[in-house]
């Protein structure tokens, strides 16, 4: 054993200069295999963590990645400066890739079908909006103020496109739905002789 181990030894000392090239080019080619693409494919923009419904998008919030051929999402984007300032419809989670379905800004309608209308009606009880965000879909109900005719309900799963700033001065507030344009008419409609109140669905 202690004869292997000289010779080993008076090898390494011999060759020393010949096994620091070979090392030496191993690591270089290594280096090179790791910058170089594992897969080919085209860019988009992802969520780089969990978001919340309503959140405007800043440079922390977003990443490029390379996703792989056939497999990119349509409408997407591959420039993240594109969608600073923009505001997404509903929750996403980390990795997620951004289309125009995901986002409520610059109009509050883009991505939605023809025939959707924005919606405004004010709100009797604002504590019910505390637990809400925009992309959550509501019932919207009627109920008399005088309490002689049963509640109903007036739109259901309306998407809340807006919020407001919740002010414990506020006796009711306001908040923007998307709806077709038959039950925003309803909406319009019930609004001066009704109390409103919303209903978080699934």
């Amino acid at each position: 054993m202690t004869l292997t181990n000289d010779l080993a030894r008076r090898f390494v000392l011999t060759h020393r200069r010949a096994l620091a090239a070979v090392f030496a080019g191993l690591a270089v080619l290594f280096a090179l295999g790791a910058m170089k693409p594992s897969t080919p494919g085209s860019p988009a923009v992802v969520a780089r963590h969990d978001l919340v419904s309503g959140a405007v998008l800043t440079a922390d919030d977003l990443r490029t990645t390379t996703m792989p051929t056939g497999s990119k999402a349509t409408h997407s984007w591959t420039s993240a400066e594109e969608l600073l300032g923009r505001r997404i419809a509903a929750p996403m989670r980390k990795g997620e890739v951004l289309t125009d379905y995901r986002l409520l800004e610059p109009g509050l309608l883009d991505g939605y079908d023809k025939g959707r209308v924005l919606a405004t009606v004010q709100i009797a009880e604002p504590t019910q909006l505390a637990a809400l965000r925009v992309g959550d879909h509501v019932n919207v109900v009627g109920s008399d103020p005088e309490g002689e005719a049963e509640s109903t309900v007036i739109a259901r799963r309306a998407v809340i496109a807006s919020l407001p700033r919740l002010n414990e001065s506020d006796d009711s507030l306001a908040i923007a739905l998307v709806v077709p344009e038959p039950v925003g008419l309803k909406l319009a409609a019930a609004g001066p002789g009704a109390r409103l109140s919303v209903l978080s669905v699934p």
